[in-house]
């Protein structure tokens, strides 16, 4: 992806984000019980922030964001599914484009996170044979998301006191497809 960026019309510059990456996947459908699910993806994105830095809004004109993510996938005889996941970005400092502030900010001037996410979900009516398949699907399930690290730091990430655990999350949802 390449995006040119004008936040100001009247300045001489823009700023530009050039997003590369690879993903890539692996699955094993044994034909039977058991399926295996392997998914990651990686993005550079590189930023040249000329404008936001000629308005003084980044210590330098240039930034760069890595990001990964890697999840595997587990399912049972089609109807019992647990998935581990972990994420993590990490970038160049910069005090101004990544400042302190409430909730969202970069007290360390770092835009660095890192999350696992772990999740379990059953499908009733998951299998062929199942009750009114294939129109009724539905999904139960849980997830939970730790973060070891939030916007830079792991305590104190935005300069107000809030630790990267104070975005953990837990997440009860119910999916249904007719």
């Amino acid at each position: 992806m390449l995006a040119k960026l004008d936040p100001d019309g009247a300045a001489p510059r823009t700023d530009r984000y050039d997003d590369r990456g690879l993903d890539a996947s692996w699955q094993f459908l044994g034909g039977g019980d058991h399926a295996l699910s392997v998914y990651g993806s990686w993005i550079r994105e590189n930023q040249d922030l000329h404008q936001t830095f000629l308005a003084g809004g980044a210590d330098g004109s240039h930034q760069q964001l890595d990001t990964l993510h890697v999840n595997v996938d587990y399912t049972w005889r089609h109807q019992i599914n647990a998935s581990l996941g972990w994420l993590d970005t990490r970038g160049r400092r910069d005090a101004t484009l990544y400042s302190a502030g409430p909730v969202e900010g970069y007290a360390g001037g770092r835009p660095d996170s890192r999350a696992f996410t772990a999740q379990l979900e059953v499908m009733p009516w998951g299998k062929a044979d199942s009750f009114a398949s294939p129109l009724a699907n539905a999904r139960l399930g849980v997830q939970y998301t730790k973060y070891d690290n939030f916007n830079g730091r792991s305590r104190n990430y935005d300069g107000d006191n809030r630790d990267a655990k104070d975005n953990n999350t837990l997440f009860f949802y119910v999916w249904l497809a007719i």
